[in-house]
């Protein structure tokens, strides 16, 4: 069976960072081609618009043709479900680079044995990403839940917003709770 240990952090930051390791920003070029109109400004960030070189200042991927709109930060409650997280980060990192945004993803594990506190692990990340870096915009996600059209923007918006309303599971019909 394969190891279960704990995906910290550091890890996944290495994993998915490209840039030297002096510097907390990741970014790439694989999507320049992309129309940006839709989360970045037309100016190119500067030297002086990057965040501060700090351990608590990380945004794990940003846009280089543009400057985003917003720096959000996702974050996901996590227990036991290794092979959903897998897919997940492989799902999210294409898609959010997609729409050209500065993205961290938290991912929070609950280590005690007890029943699965969702809302305080959402609590946790929100507090926990918010001593990291000033996010604009905060996604509180699932880790089995995947967005299937990029059109579904992961921005905020003056008022809170549900973003999966309508899910497969449930063949796309609004379910009310």
């Amino acid at each position: 069976m394969a190891n279960k240990s704990v995906v910290s952090f550091v890890y996944l930051e290495s994993k998915w960072t490209r840039s030297p390791k002096s510097s907390n920003i990741t970014t790439s070029m694989q999507d320049n081609h992309l129309n940006a109109s839709r989360a970045c400004s037309k100016a190119m960030p500067s030297a002086t618009s990057a965040p501060k070189d700090t351990d608590s200042d990380r945004i794990i991927w940003s846009p280089v043709n543009c400057r985003p709109q917003q720096t959000v930060a996702i974050i996901v409650p996590f227990r036991n479900r290794y092979s959903n997280l897998s897919v997940f980060l492989n799902h999210m990192h294409p898609f959010m680079r997609h729409q050209q945004l500065a993205y961290t993803i938290f991912v929070i594990d609950q280590r005690q044995p007890k029943l699965f506190n969702r809302g305080a692990l959402l609590n946790v990340g929100f507090l926990e990403a918010s001593k990291r870096y000033p996010y604009s915009c905060f996604i509180f996600h699932d880790v089995d839940l995947l967005p299937e059209d990029d059109r579904n923007l992961y921005t905020c918006e003056e008022q809170p917003l549900h973003l999966s309303v309508a899910i497969d599971k449930f063949a796309y019909k609004y379910v009310l709770a």
